[in-house]
């Protein structure tokens, strides 16, 4: 008799890119998925994320309606989930914040694009200085940050 696998199917990596607009913020969900046995299998999808488009593989695909939905695959090894999704807004006392849902995964990356309109006006900047929000994001969660050019130059005054 041949030993099963302790579990079906790993999450084994999921990575977001992210834009953020004045109210939302929407992009792509990858997930790598390492399924260990023969035959069908259900992966649950990250809760929390509203998902408007599924591809497995590069191939469109449906989920199973549930609280988290649901992903159906038949082949063994790795395949790769990749979600058009919106992270939900939350407001209070004038500040916008987003929550990624916590997954199974080990690895997680997260690319998160915001235009200088957001992040504010252009002010007298000394080397290494970065935005509010960016100072904010790096003390919470301790995330390591590149500027790209078109955030650190500004017009002349």
């Amino acid at each position: 008799m041949e030993a099963r696998p302790p579990v079906e199917a790993a999450l084994t990596r999921v990575d977001y890119t992210l834009r953020a607009t004045a109210d939302t913020v929407s992009g792509e969900a990858r997930l790598a998925i390492d399924v260990l046995k023969q035959g069908w299998v259900s992966v649950q999808v990250p809760s929390g994320l509203l998902v408007r488009d599924a591809r497995l593989d590069g191939q469109r695909t449906a989920l199973v309606a549930g609280t988290p939905p649901r992903v159906l695959i038949s082949k063994a090894g790795r395949s790769t989930l990749t979600l058009d999704v919106v992270v939900p807004l939350a407001s209070s006392a004038g500040s916008d914040s987003m929550l990624l849902p916590a997954s199974g995964s080990a690895v997680s990356g997260v690319t998160l694009i915001i235009p200088r309109t957001i992040i504010g006006p252009c002010a007298n900047r000394s080397p290494g200085w970065d935005p509010p929000l960016l100072k904010w994001i790096k003390k919470k969660s301790h995330a390591k940050i590149r500027l790209f050019e078109p955030f650190v130059k500004c017009a002349p005054r």
